[in-house]
């Protein structure tokens, strides 16, 4: 079960990276394309994320989005990424959310 966000609110991405031996992995950086629907058309976007004690951790503005899923892939960086992590989260609405900022 995902986790359900209001749409037009910020969301934080937060995640953390391990190696394969299981150890958090703290790289010189690390990226989230953050992928959704608007206006019924795919977007994506790329969000760079900040280190936090051993958190990844970047705010996305949700009101760009209709409601429904939002998928984050998340990865080291470089070329040849160390580590990522995949995961997802839903955006709700109702009547009075007009998704203006979608329109």
């Amino acid at each position: 079960m995902s986790r359900s966000f209001v749409r037009d609110s910020t969301v934080r991405i937060a995640v953390r990276f391990f190696d394969v031996e299981g150890e958090v992995l703290n790289p010189d950086t690390a990226t989230a394309v953050v992928r959704y629907q608007k206006r019924g058309c795919e977007q994506s976007e790329t969000v760079s994320l900040a280190l936090q004690d051993d958190k990844w951790i970047a705010d996305w503005d949700s009101q760009v989005a209709d409601p429904g899923a939002v998928y984050v892939h998340a990865k080291t960086g470089g070329t040849a990424p160390i580590s990522s992590v995949d995961f997802e989260f839903r955006l709700t609405a109702n009547r009075a959310n007009s998704c203006e900022g979608s329109i």
